[in-house]
């Protein structure tokens, strides 16, 4: 389901719930948790937003299918990425 997708991209990040919110504009840690929890609907720009922060791959975040990561396959790019967002 998108809700246990949604939680697995932000466990994966290491990131509180209050922390990813403010990574893709939401200042309530309570609507990441109702979205995770699924009695809050993740919207399209939610999903927009979360795919460009994290370079998630938009089919998978929605459906489970396909790579969870849409980040460049050129694993020194990849790593020139992860170090400018330290």
């Amino acid at each position: 389901m998108m809700k246990d997708r949604l939680r697995d991209i932000r466990l994966q990040a290491g990131l509180s719930q209050t922390a990813f919110g403010q990574r893709i504009g939401i200042k309530s840690r309570a609507h990441i948790s109702a979205l995770e929890s699924g009695t809050k609907k993740i919207t399209d720009r939610i999903i927009t937003d979360i795919c460009r922060e994290f370079k998630i791959n938009e089919i998978w975040f929605r459906t489970g299918e396909g790579k969870m990561s849409c980040a460049n396959e050129d694993p020194d790019e990849e790593k020139a990425l992860i170090i400018d967002d330290i």
